[in-house]
């Protein structure tokens, strides 16, 4: 189903939910910030456990949307996005960007609509995308076809990062209670890039060399996580402390080229180098 017809069914909900109606859907999932219901076949509803207040700044201070202080585990919620005059802007803004930058973005289906209650902003209405699994389910699969996997899910990510959309939270962190999921794969070996809304990713007006870098470091820790089963999480935590000891150990077990090594375990990493490392490691004989 194409973005058009999304966002022409999605308008039904956009202001006619309450929290009754909310209470009949099918809760599918419940993520660090929101749960997730199912609207219908093709559409989830994403509601964020408390309002989240729209706050402007025209200065570096960031965004911060606090959950009440009844709460024991009070969490702050970051916006990393900003518009043209360099304002951060609150989530229901976010979505507004999205949908506007959803016309260049032809890959990867962003937030569709905002969801209002009692005139409140409460989350988004996203894809469902039904039958997709966490790419972290299908580390069992032969190194070629995971080659195919990132190789696809690459050009999706570079329609993103020449949009200025900037996926930040792309790691799976297995050890953690609640680890991300933001790359899912169905059986087909399709893959989407999810949770583009909220602290999981920036968009910004201009190009952002710091959104950027971090949007491909997770990118590459990932990839060789998920390439060569390795378990990364101390590494990408500590990065100062492994780097050197990880650049060793895949260059010396994987017999990996030592000019792909040096770029993907760094700080600096390149888009060009990672797409042709894949091209490199698909070019080798089975």
């Amino acid at each position: 189903m194409n973005i058009e017809k999304l966002r022409e069914e999605s308008v039904k909900y956009m202001y006619y939910l309450t929290e009754e109606k909310i209470k009949k859907l099918k809760l599918v999932n419940k993520g660090t910030d929101a749960k997730l219901y199912k609207l219908s076949t093709n559409l989830l509803l994403k509601l964020y456990y408390t309002d989240k207040k729209v706050v402007l700044n025209n200065n570096d201070d960031d965004v911060k949307t606090i959950k009440p202080t009844r709460f024991n585990n009070s969490t702050t919620f970051m916006s990393y996005c900003y518009d043209a005059n360099g304002v951060r802007l609150g989530y229901d803004k976010i979505i507004e960007m999205a949908k506007r930058k959803q016309f260049e973005i032809k890959k990867t289906i962003l937030p569709i609509n905002p969801v209002y209650i009692n005139h409140h902003f409460r989350g988004c209405i996203i894809k469902y995308h039904h039958n997709y699994y966490p790419i972290s389910c299908f580390s069992f699969l032969p190194k070629r076809t995971k080659l195919k996997i990132i190789k696809d899910l690459l050009v999706k990510i570079k329609e993103l990062l020449n949009n200025n959309i900037y996926p930040i939270d792309l790691y799976n962190k297995q050890n953690s209670n609640l680890p991300h999921n933001n790359i899912v794969i169905n059986f087909s070996l399709n893959s989407q890039i999810v949770d583009l809304d909220g602290k999981s990713v920036a968009y910004t007006e201009k190009f952002n060399p710091e959104f950027y870098k971090k949007s491909l470091f997770e990118l590459s820790t990932l990839l060789l996580e998920f390439l060569f089963d390795q378990e990364l999480e101390d590494y990408y935590l500590e990065f100062d402390q492994y780097q050197e000891y990880y650049q060793k150990y895949f260059y010396e077990r994987f017999n990996i080229p030592q000019k792909y090594i040096d770029n993907l375990l760094s700080n600096n990493i390149d888009l060009d180098v990672i797409e042709d490392f894949v091209d490199y490691e698909l070019s080798l004989k089975k």
